[in-house]
């Protein structure tokens, strides 16, 4: 997966005119860029944000990656998404054939439902408070007069909920979030702290029921 994306990113700053990497020091920073976003280490070897903007919306859809389970990494991790595509592929298989009986198996062992039914939760509310986010970014800095586009408001949202490191933008690897509007940035450090204790744990917290 990380070499295939590497590979794609590789090829897109390649094909770019606005680029001057010789073909070896293109795939190095290609696949170096993925493995860092991918594994939220936040590490950068070039400014990436100078790539094309289908380089840089490959990156992005790598924000949402995150590493295998039991990983330190931060994001969403592999193997949800892994539950969520077999999953939603048995629903479809069951759904023309409704008497089947077809459990998620991950390695070879039945996953059972209400850990499918904690998968889809958890990824479904990290992906709306992505968008709320974004929302929040976009209009504060409306706000206030700031110049910040929709890709950039997106790639922050995503950068600091899923503790990514780097966006794009003035938040890019070079940059950082001085320029957003002090609202936002206080916003965007409790998205740091929701994304790294991740998001179910943090709304147990905050029910009533649980200080009962």
């Amino acid at each position: 997966m990380l070499g295939g994306l590497g590979s794609v990113v590789a090829a897109l700053v390649f094909l770019d005119p606005g680029t001057t990497y010789g073909p070896a020091e293109t795939v190095r920073h290609g696949l170096f860029q993925v493995v860092s976003i991918v594994t939220t280490t936040g590490y950068a070897t070039v400014d990436f944000d100078l790539w094309s903007p289908a380089a840089k919306h490959v990156l992005f859809v790598g924000m949402f990656l995150g590493g295998m389970a039991g990983s330190t990494t931060c994001s969403i991790k592999l193997v949800r998404w892994l539950v969520v595509i077999k999953a939603f592929r048995r629903d479809l298989f069951t759904a023309v054939h409704p008497e089947a009986v077809r459990p998620v198996r991950l390695s070879g062992q039945a996953v059972d439902e209400k850990t499918v039914r904690d998968v889809y939760a958890y990824t479904l509310i990290s992906l709306l408070v992505f968008f709320a986010a974004t929302v929040f970014v976009v209009a504060d800095a409306a706000r206030v007069g700031a110049d910040v586009g929709e890709f950039e408001a997106m790639g922050a949202a995503a950068s600091t909920f899923l503790n990514i490191g780097p966006a794009f933008g003035a938040a890019g690897p070079f940059g950082s979030y001085a320029s957003f509007p002090a609202s936002t940035r206080v916003v965007m450090t409790g998205l740091m702290w929701v994304g790294r204790l991740e998001v179910l744990p943090v709304a147990v917290l905050l029910t009533p029921a649980f200080w009962r």
